[in-house]
């Protein structure tokens, strides 16, 4: 799964520029919270165990969602 969540990723930024990545520290994804996360002065995005959610920075509405798993 690392090597589709990094060709994932490659795309996203190809598509909303480059995220800086952004430790998370105390969450736990089996939980539901981002192992992951990062953004630029537009997207940000979260990275969960199955999915990846990109938003829009400012108001935090999902624009898009790439499942890391086949159970979408």
């Amino acid at each position: 799964m690392e090597e589709k969540l990094r060709e994932e990723l490659k795309r996203i930024f190809s598509k909303y520029g480059y995220m800086e990545y952004r430790p998370v520290f105390g969450k736990k994804p089996e939980e539901g919270e981002p192992c992951r996360t990062g953004h630029n002065e537009s997207y940000s995005y979260a990275v969960y165990e199955d999915h990846i959610d990109v938003h829009e920075w400012d108001t935090l509405e999902i624009v898009e969602t790439i499942w890391l798993k086949n159970n979408a």
